[in-house]
Protein backbone atom coordinates (compact mmCIF):
# COMPACT_ATOMS: atom_id res chain seq x y z
CA UNK A 1 0.00 0.00 0.00
CA UNK A 2 0.91 3.68 -0.37
CA UNK A 3 0.25 6.40 0.83
CA UNK A 4 -0.01 10.00 -0.54
CA UNK A 5 -0.39 13.32 1.17
CA UNK A 6 -2.69 15.86 -1.17
CA UNK A 7 -4.71 19.03 -1.64
CA UNK A 8 -7.43 19.19 -3.56
CA UNK A 9 -9.18 22.57 -4.19
CA UNK A 10 -13.28 22.85 -4.02
CA UNK A 11 -13.86 26.17 -5.16
CA UNK A 12 -12.71 28.90 -3.01
CA UNK A 13 -11.26 25.91 0.12
CA UNK A 14 -9.21 23.13 0.10
CA UNK A 15 -9.34 19.60 1.24
CA UNK A 16 -6.97 17.44 2.19
CA UNK A 17 -7.11 14.39 1.16
CA UNK A 18 -5.17 10.99 2.45
CA UNK A 19 -5.15 8.47 -0.43
CA UNK A 20 -4.46 4.81 0.60
CA UNK A 21 -4.09 2.79 -2.62
CA UNK A 22 -2.67 -0.72 -3.53
CA UNK A 23 -0.10 -1.35 -6.07
CA UNK A 24 -2.13 -2.99 -8.15
CA UNK A 25 -4.53 -0.26 -8.25
CA UNK A 26 -1.25 2.25 -8.69
CA UNK A 27 -0.23 -0.10 -12.06
CA UNK A 28 -3.81 0.28 -13.52
CA UNK A 29 -3.92 4.14 -13.55
CA UNK A 30 -3.60 5.63 -17.35
CA UNK A 31 0.24 7.27 -17.32
CA UNK A 32 -0.50 11.32 -17.68
CA UNK A 33 2.98 12.98 -16.87
CA UNK A 34 4.86 11.97 -14.14
CA UNK A 35 4.43 9.69 -11.39
CA UNK A 36 3.55 12.54 -8.75
CA UNK A 37 1.01 14.00 -11.61
CA UNK A 38 -0.77 10.81 -11.86
CA UNK A 39 -1.49 10.69 -8.47
CA UNK A 40 -2.95 14.05 -8.15
CA UNK A 41 -4.99 13.96 -10.93
CA UNK A 42 -6.49 10.13 -9.96
CA UNK A 43 -7.38 12.11 -6.52
CA UNK A 44 -8.93 14.45 -8.14
CA UNK A 45 -10.77 12.46 -10.70
CA UNK A 46 -12.30 10.41 -7.57
CA UNK A 47 -13.15 13.31 -5.25
CA UNK A 48 -14.54 15.02 -8.73
CA UNK A 49 -16.83 12.22 -9.08
CA UNK A 50 -18.22 11.91 -5.40
CA UNK A 51 -19.44 15.66 -5.86
CA UNK A 52 -21.60 14.85 -8.83
CA UNK A 53 -22.91 11.81 -6.42
CA UNK A 54 -25.66 13.14 -4.96
CA UNK A 55 -25.38 11.51 -1.29
CA UNK A 56 -21.58 11.81 -1.34
CA UNK A 57 -21.96 15.42 -2.80
CA UNK A 58 -24.00 16.28 0.86
CA UNK A 59 -21.41 14.52 2.76
CA UNK A 60 -18.63 16.73 1.20
CA UNK A 61 -19.85 20.09 1.45
CA UNK A 62 -18.94 20.24 5.00
CA UNK A 63 -16.03 18.48 4.53
CA UNK A 64 -12.11 20.00 5.29
CA UNK A 65 -10.27 16.27 4.74
CA UNK A 66 -11.11 12.95 3.52
CA UNK A 67 -9.07 9.67 3.69
CA UNK A 68 -9.50 7.17 0.60
CA UNK A 69 -8.40 3.91 0.31
CA UNK A 70 -8.71 2.78 -3.27
CA UNK A 71 -7.78 -1.02 -3.49
CA UNK A 72 -9.47 -3.96 -4.35
CA UNK A 73 -12.47 -5.73 -1.88
CA UNK A 74 -12.70 -9.37 -1.50
CA UNK A 75 -15.49 -11.15 1.02
CA UNK A 76 -13.33 -13.88 2.65
CA UNK A 77 -15.23 -15.99 5.07
CA UNK A 78 -18.05 -13.54 5.11
CA UNK A 79 -15.46 -10.59 6.12
CA UNK A 80 -15.19 -8.15 3.47
CA UNK A 81 -11.47 -7.23 3.27
CA UNK A 82 -9.09 -5.55 0.83
CA UNK A 83 -5.97 -6.52 -0.60
CA UNK A 84 -2.87 -5.52 0.24
CA UNK A 85 0.20 -6.72 -1.89
CA UNK A 86 3.95 -5.77 -1.96
CA UNK A 87 6.34 -7.17 -4.39
CA UNK A 88 6.50 -10.82 -2.93
CA UNK A 89 3.61 -11.28 -1.08
CA UNK A 90 -0.27 -10.05 -0.71
CA UNK A 91 -2.74 -10.46 2.09
CA UNK A 92 -6.18 -9.64 2.95
CA UNK A 93 -7.14 -6.47 5.26
CA UNK A 94 -10.48 -5.73 7.05
CA UNK A 95 -11.88 -3.20 5.69
CA UNK A 96 -13.87 -1.99 9.13
CA UNK A 97 -10.28 -2.12 10.65
CA UNK A 98 -9.13 0.32 7.96
CA UNK A 99 -12.30 2.38 9.47
CA UNK A 100 -11.47 2.23 12.83
CA UNK A 101 -7.90 3.14 12.64
CA UNK A 102 -8.87 6.30 10.50
CA UNK A 103 -12.09 7.27 11.94
CA UNK A 104 -11.86 10.83 13.88
CA UNK A 105 -8.49 11.18 12.03
CA UNK A 106 -10.83 12.73 8.34
CA UNK A 107 -13.85 14.42 8.13
CA UNK A 108 -14.99 11.48 5.60
CA UNK A 109 -13.30 8.16 4.63
CA UNK A 110 -14.06 7.41 1.13
CA UNK A 111 -13.76 3.12 0.38
CA UNK A 112 -13.02 2.84 -3.29
CA UNK A 113 -13.24 -1.07 -3.04
CA UNK A 114 -15.89 -3.42 -4.12
CA UNK A 115 -18.24 -4.86 -1.84
CA UNK A 116 -19.41 -8.07 -2.91
CA UNK A 117 -20.78 -9.40 0.39
CA UNK A 118 -23.15 -5.85 0.49
CA UNK A 119 -21.51 -4.97 3.85
CA UNK A 120 -22.71 -2.14 6.02
CA UNK A 121 -19.82 -0.35 8.33
CA UNK A 122 -19.59 2.15 11.02
CA UNK A 123 -17.95 4.97 12.25
CA UNK A 124 -17.91 6.89 15.36
CA UNK A 125 -16.94 10.30 14.27
CA UNK A 126 -16.25 10.46 10.36
CA UNK A 127 -18.95 10.16 8.02
CA UNK A 128 -18.81 7.15 5.73
CA UNK A 129 -19.03 6.72 1.65
CA UNK A 130 -18.44 3.41 0.61
CA UNK A 131 -19.64 1.07 -2.50
CA UNK A 132 -23.19 -1.01 -1.90
CA UNK A 133 -21.86 -4.39 -4.33
CA UNK A 134 -18.60 -3.92 -7.37
CA UNK A 135 -17.87 -0.37 -7.94
CA UNK A 136 -16.11 1.05 -10.66
CA UNK A 137 -14.76 4.46 -10.84
CA UNK A 138 -17.64 5.84 -13.51
CA UNK A 139 -20.43 4.02 -11.29
CA UNK A 140 -19.93 6.73 -8.88
CA UNK A 141 -21.55 9.26 -11.45
CA UNK A 142 -23.50 6.71 -13.57
CA UNK A 143 -25.24 4.98 -10.85
CA UNK A 144 -25.86 7.06 -7.71
CA UNK A 145 -27.15 4.14 -5.88
CA UNK A 146 -23.81 2.33 -6.06
CA UNK A 147 -22.63 4.17 -3.26
CA UNK A 148 -24.02 3.67 0.85
CA UNK A 149 -23.25 6.91 3.03
CA UNK A 150 -23.55 7.52 6.91
CA UNK A 151 -22.73 10.70 9.01
CA UNK A 152 -22.62 9.63 13.11
CA UNK A 153 -22.95 13.13 13.52
CA UNK A 154 -25.87 13.34 12.13
CA UNK A 155 -27.66 10.13 12.59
Amino acid sequence: MKEFDRTHCSGNREIVVQLTISRDRLKQLPPVRSYADDIQEHLDDLVLRLKFNPKAEEILKKANSIAILDAHGHLTKKEWKYKEAGLLWTRKRSVQEWVDEHDGKFDVLFLRCCNPGHKTLRSEKSALIWASDMLTTEDIISKPDSLNTSDPLVA
